[in-house]
């Protein structure tokens, strides 16, 4: 692809420097040196100001702020590149930015919009700035309606300072707890997930997954719950949906076996597994439901039944058909003549390439003495 260093900027009557090494090589030459201090520290304010005035939206009015932020991340302070940049306008940066704090956003009406960007600014670059915005933020999530535009960004920020300000994680589980028909309810909770847990929110997430069990996300809510270290809590969350769910649901069997696998069985999910097994016989995943079941019972004379009557009407090339006939003929002393009728049926009407077509062969081969 053809590179681009320059475009065209109808508007003003001149070019742009489009490519980031190229413009940084030259605003080192021309404004890198001690004497010009003050032209960088004009030049940072003029960007940060001009988008702060003209922004329509909150992520345009704070654009060179993220930026500045992303630049001051411990990720991008490894690279000697982004170390460089930080460096040549750092003690200028660190004055304009505590002045502009103090004078434009000290005392903002609309903190939860304004404040999430110093939250980084602040714990990155050290800038110990007053009040303190993860803590005047926190002041206002506590009280503050879902429709208060930066909710959401606020929770994040919360979440992501904890070791600053450990009371955020208390102030955002009020939050999902208050406002459980939030449409961000989803989104903060997974991050509260991943960095709290599930103590907390217990509750209302039961009571999201019941609701919304149909959702994607409501599913990625799931995943985290797996590697809880409250496996109680994760326990009674997960099986929550697997019985509200429908055993139909492409989903199910995947979550279920991971269920099992997690927590073993008990009788709510044993009895789950029967329902699906009775009524989801065509499912592809069906023999995978019944492996798990099958080795936890002591009396299997009812799953032997069942894979009987599985392996009659389950098409040759379906995934675990070999697996439930080769148990079930390990267990019968290999003398079994329907399970040796089924096995040559399947023989010839499974593929030969199929992978575990030598193995039925072999094992009716050695049967037959």
């Amino acid at each position: 692809d053809q590179e681009r260093h320059f475009s065209f900027d109808a508007e003003k009557g001149g070019y742009r420097i489009t490519h980031p090494h190229l413009a940084n090589a030259l605003y080192t030459t021309w404004f890198g040196r001690d004497e010009d201090r003050r032209h960088r520290k004009a030049h940072l304010s003029a960007g940060i100001n001009a988008a702060l005035a003209a922004g329509d939206s909150a992520s345009r009015r704070f654009a060179p702020l993220w930026a500045v932020a992303r630049l001051g991340s411990l990720r991008n302070r490894v690279h000697a590149d982004g170390e460089q940049r930080l460096a040549l306008i750092k003690p200028e940066l660190l004055e304009l930015l505590i002045d502009l704090y103090g004078q434009r956003f000290a005392q903002s009406q609309t903190p939860l919009a304004d404040l999430p960007v110093w939250t980084d600014l602040d714990q990155q670059l050290n800038l110990r700035l007053e009040p303190s915005p993860i803590k005047f933020i926190a002041s206002v999530v506590c009280t503050a309606d879902t429709s208060v535009p930066g909710l959401r960004l606020a929770c994040h920020k919360l979440l992501q300072h904890l070791t600053v300000y450990t009371d955020g994680a208390t102030i955002v589980a009020d939050v999902l707890n208050k406002h459980r028909s939030w449409r961000e309810w989803p989104r903060v909770a997974a991050d509260y997930l991943k960095l709290v847990g599930i103590s907390g929110i217990e509750s209302s997430l039961c009571e999201f997954v019941t609701k919304e069990w149909m959702r994607l996300t409501t599913r990625s809510l799931l995943a985290p719950c797996f590697k809880n270290a409250d496996r109680s809590a994760a326990r009674r969350v997960i099986l929550t949906w697997l019985q509200v769910a429908s055993t139909s649901d492409n989903a199910w069997p995947g979550e279920f076996t991971e269920f099992v696998d997690n927590f073993g069985f008990c009788e709510a999910s044993r009895a789950l597994a029967w329902h699906f097994l009775h009524s989801q016989q065509t499912n592809t995943s069906w023999s995978h439901v019944w492996e798990r079941l099958h080795a936890s019972l002591t009396d299997r004379a009812e799953s032997v039944t069942a894979a009987r009557s599985w392996l009659g009407v389950t098409r040759p090339e379906v995934s675990g058909w070999t697996y439930v006939w080769e148990e079930l003929w390990k267990t019968s002393d290999k003398q079994d003549a329907d399970l040796r009728a089924r096995g040559r049926k399947w023989l010839d009407e499974a593929p030969a390439e199929h992978a575990s077509w030598t193995f039925v062969w072999q094992a009716l081969w050695e049967a037959s003495g």
